[in-house]
């Protein structure tokens, strides 16, 4: 029976569980070292978006992938909210990058949002939460460090 195991992260502690791989199981091991990428998006992509991102939309970004991809509306309303409360102009500005990108031809027309929000069940006037692709995720956090 064979198996294949994805690990992501920091490439030197990778390396150091490697080599307690390669210990336990001689052989048994292949490294592979490779760029995320997802659709449309590859880190080099997604860095140019968020340069051009506002601090607020550039935080956004940074507090769903830190969450795994998912914040709450409360979480982010408490974090980033206008001083009136609100939240206009979180997303806005970034899906008007990502079309400026698509219109300038640096990004197929078919690219995924990077932050998109959830309707609540309970009301839907008011998002539930700000979720980003599961797949995007490590090409945003590689994108992110990068900066």
């Amino acid at each position: 029976m064979n198996g294949t195991l994805t690990i992501e992260g920091d490439l030197t502690l990778l390396g150091k569980l490697a080599v307690k791989i390669d210990e336990w199981f001689p052989g048994a091991f292949a490294a592979e070292v490779g760029t995320p990428a997802w659709g449309e998006w590859d880190v080099e992509t997604m860095a140019v978006l968020l340069r051009r991102l506002g601090r607020k939309q550039l935080e956004l970004i940074q507090f769903v992938s830190s969450g795994g991809g998912y914040q709450s509306d409360e979480a982010v309303r408490s974090r980033l909210s206008n001083d009136d409360g609100g939240m206009k102009g979180l997303t806005g500005p970034i899906s008007k990058h990502i079309n400026a990108m698509i219109a300038a031809g640096d990004l197929a027309e078919k690219a995924s949002p990077v932050v998109k929000t959830e309707s609540n069940p309970d009301n839907r006037n008011l998002p539930g939460g700000f979720r980003m692709p599961a797949d995007l995720l490590p090409v945003v956090r590689a994108a992110l460090a990068s900066l």
